[in-house]
C-alpha cells in the first residue's frame, strides 16, 4: 500500500469510530450511549430496589430516599459523584458502579431517555432484541 491508500484507510477509521452526524454515528459514540443507558437503567433499578426490596420502612416513596440522601450528603461531607456504596452496604454487584448523583436523577425521574437515532435495528436484531 502507498502512503495515500493508508491515509484514505487511517481517515476512514476515524471516520467510522467517531463520526457524529445526524443519521450516522461512529462506533464509539453508540458505546458511550449504551453504556449512559446502562447507567441510567442501573440507576432505576437500583431505585426500586431500595423502595420495594429493603425491609427499611423509611424509603417508601421518592421523597423519603431524597431526604435521606440530603441528610447523608450533608452529615458526611460526600457529593453527588460519590459512590453510593458510602450510604448502602451489601448491594447486589450491579450497582456497585453508580453514585449518588445517579440514585438522585432516578428518584426524580429524569435519568437520561433511550436515544434510538444512535442504536440501529440491525445492531438491535443481531443482538436477538
Amino acid at each position: 500500500m502507498s502512503e495515500e491508500d493508508l491515509q484514505k484507510a487511517y481517515n476512514h477509521t476515524l471516520d467510522m469510530l467517531y463520526r457524529k452526524t445526524n443519521y450516522k454515528f461512529g462506533k464509539l459514540e453508540v458505546r458511550k450511549n449504551i453504556q449512559k443507558i446502562h447507567r441510567s437503567c442501573n440507576a432505576e433499578l437500583l431505585h426500586r430496589y431500595i423502595q420495594h426490596d429493603l425491609t427499611i420502612d423509611i424509603f417508601k416513596t421518592n421523597k423519603d430516599i431524597l431526604d435521606f440522601i440530603n441528610r447523608f450528603k450533608e452529615a458526611n461531607g460526600v457529593t453527588n459523584d460519590d459512590s453510593i456504596t458510602l450510604m448502602f452496604s451489601n448491594l447486589p454487584k450491579e450497582f456497585e458502579t453508580l453514585t449518588i448523583g445517579d440514585l438522585l436523577l432516578a428518584c426524580l425521574d429524569a435519568c437520561e431517555p433511550i436515544n434510538r437515532k444512535l442504536i440501529s435495528d440491525e445492531f438491535i436484531m443481531s443482538l436477538g432484541i
